[in-house]
């Protein structure tokens, strides 16, 4: 991994602003954790709920990952905790309606807060174990390896601002790698804007809630944005062998998170094959395309593998097994008609991108506690309001087009890893229009991504002729939109946990 730090650069005044920038985010994420409502221990029995420090270490299994993770240390797929007896004798266990009292409880603490227990909501059920349908990269590379260590469990919210922060830091790195190579007369002031908004406006201080979901979501993002950056060198450094296998090795590992993430290793591989027979000799080629879809194989055979051994089914993770109804989000068996695929799609796309908060848009507290009982409902902020910043993606097509017209080879491999680049987005967002439900902690699976190319579309804007004579506006409107993202995401991370109580 290429730095290009010497180590006179670490004294520099851009480099210690820079490490000073990072600091402050990950302290903000732990902030975020320790002030936000904590996660409560899981189990069968609806009396064993308590409150979990969120960042403590526990000798026993307490939540959905570390059950996983013990299971694993056990030699089994399953989680160690076993379904309770009277689930299993259920008429229909998988009827959300008759194992609610399985899935969630809820119960008073004595400042009064309503606190939701998961006991086995959102789980898989078949042949009387538990299982997980959320991806196992997180208990792999975190929460075993750190009770192999310690011979502690790590807590859910501290494998969230594990991933978070690893995620974060190679964005940051990617966008200063970009600067360097492509844009080094933009000033030091538009890195540290560009790092704010990697670290708040990425729906971060969304995620800090730190249970299974977080975790499984935080996973992916990690993963992808490691794939991301040695994709970037891939297209801009001579197509290194070593590149190629690391791009190819985490990209599928974000499938291994988030499982919708295969879809990005079915796009992006392809296409880069593509890009090397375009662009390389015949033996480079075949050395290239080998080191790119080794890796991805050797991740998808084991992925079928653990779905097999667990279903019966390469492709299943169980989704169709799992105690959550599919009524319970509105949707249902019967197919739909196209009229209605598209309402349904247009919906989404407005959830995600336009909804609005009601009344005081800055007043998250009344309008968390006014319209939901926390951020995993329905009602979601789009994230136009959340950070708005993104609107100069718009930008990027005509800059991008204007750039090839110009046939300026050294800016030629920026618009390649550009296109490739822009995949990620677009091919999530895609697939999130197409499932039943739109929660906030979707969000994270795209807006990363098009944060980033909202920062590559100002930086091009400034030596582009479409922004001559509105340039100084544009970089004001910019920095506008920019504070206010970053705002409004860090004042969720302070306040929407105790309005979610």
């Amino acid at each position: 991994m290429r730095f290009h730090l010497t180590p006179s650069a670490y004294l520099t005044p851009s480099a210690f602003f820079r490490l000073l920038l990072v600091f402050s985010v990950i302290a903000s994420y732990v902030l975020f954790v320790e002030i936000g409502l904590p996660p409560v221990k899981l189990g069968n029995n609806a009396k064993e709920a308590k409150l979990l420090f969120p960042l403590e270490f526990s000798i026993t299994p307490d939540s959905y990952y570390q059950m996983l993770s013990e299971g694993f240390l056990k030699g089994q797929l399953s989680l160690s905790m076993l379904p309770a007896a009277k689930l299993l004798n259920l008429p229909d266990p998988y009827n959300s309606y008759q194992n609610q009292d399985f899935r969630i409880v809820k119960f008073f603490t004595k400042e009064n807060y309503i606190y939701t227990s998961y006991l086995a909501h959102d789980l898989s059920l078949y042949h009387k174990k538990f299982y997980m349908y959320f991806g196992p990269l997180a208990a792999v590379t975190f929460f075993i390896p750190i009770k192999l260590l310690t011979n502690y469990y790590p807590s859910e919210s501290l494998a969230v601002i594990f991933f978070l922060t690893l995620g974060f830091m190679m964005q940051f790195l990617l966008i200063i790698e970009i600067k360097r190579k492509y844009f080094s007369s933009i000033s030091e002031l538009w890195v540290l804007v560009a790092g704010l908004l990697l670290g708040f406006a990425n729906n971060a201080p969304f995620l800090t809630r730190g249970i299974f979901y977080e975790v499984a979501i935080a996973s992916a993002y990690c993963s992808t944005s490691f794939a991301i950056y040695f994709l970037y060198n891939i297209i801009t450094n001579n197509q290194k062998i070593r590149d190629i296998i690391l791009f190819s090795l985490f990209i599928s590992l974000a499938g291994a998170g988030r499982p919708h993430f295969i879809f990005l290793s079915l796009l992006l591989i392809p296409s880069l094959i593509i890009y090397f027979f375009k662009t390389s000799t015949r033996n480079r080629f075949y050395t290239f395309s080998a080191a790119l879809i080794l890796p991805a194989l050797c991740v998808g055979s084991l992925l079928g593998m653990y779905n097999y051994l667990r279903f019966g089914s390469i492709y299943e993770f169980g989704q169709n097994y799992t105690l959550l109804a599919s009524a319970e989000f509105g949707g249902g068996d019967s197919p739909l008609f196209p009229s209605e695929i598209i309402r349904n799609m247009t919906n989404r796309f407005y959830s995600y991108f336009f909804q609005p908060y009601h009344l005081d848009y800055f007043d998250f507290h009344y309008n968390l506690i006014n319209l939901t009982s926390g951020y995993v409902g329905y009602h979601i902020a789009g994230v136009l309001w959340t950070a708005p910043v993104i609107i100069f993606v718009i930008f990027l097509p005509k800059l991008i087009l204007v750039n090839f017209k110009k046939k300026d080879k050294d800016i030629l491999p920026l618009l390649h890893f550009l296109i490739f680049f822009s995949i990620i987005p677009v091919a999530i967002i895609s697939f999130l229009l197409l499932i039943n439900s739109a929660c906030q902690r979707y969000i994270t699976d795209f807006i990363s991504y098009l944060i980033i190319l909202a920062i590559i579309s100002i930086w091009l804007l400034k030596d582009s002729a479409l922004s001559k004579k509105y340039h100084q506006h544009l970089q004001a409107l910019f920095i506008l939109l920019a504070s206010i993202s970053i705002i409004v995401c860090y004042r969720h991370g302070l306040y929407m946990q105790h309005a979610a109580a």
